[in-house]
């Protein structure tokens, strides 16, 4: 596309600056809508309410060691295993077990949290 100073020369009124300039603002807010709508012309957006609810309904709530937790898909496809608010979790609070465990799917990622704890018991005392 030309530059507007070759279509229009140097010497460009403030009102046929503003009139492009407006269009071109209008474009482009057309065009990010239509992309957060998923239309043909853009990107699907990963966020969008059917992607979140297809997200939660394979999370899975288990409880292994003695503590809750939450295996889930992240945004990205990766398996993630959430300790529930506990205050022992510390720096190990989200785990992404696709690169610790190698898990796939939801069902393999609640199998690693389970023989991880039967593996690794968590002792009491001294």
């Amino acid at each position: 596309m030309p530059k507007k100073e070759e279509i229009f020369g140097p010497l460009m009124s403030r009102e046929t600056k503003s009139k492009l300039y407006s269009e071109e603002k209008e474009a482009r807010s057309e065009k990010r809508r239509n992309d957060r709508r998923g239309s043909p012309s853009g990107p699907k957006n990963n966020n969008s309410r059917e992607s979140r609810a297809k997200r939660a309904e394979t999370a899975k709530k288990i409880e292994a060691g003695g503590a809750n937790h939450v295996v889930k898909k992240n945004k990205k496809g990766e398996i993630i295993v959430d300790h529930a608010a506990s205050a022992k979790a510390g720096k190990y609070d989200k785990i992404n077990l696709t690169k610790k465990a190698g898990a796939k799917t939801v069902k393999e990622g609640v199998k690693a949290t389970k023989d991880w704890h039967k593996k690794n018991p968590h002792k009491k005392g001294k």
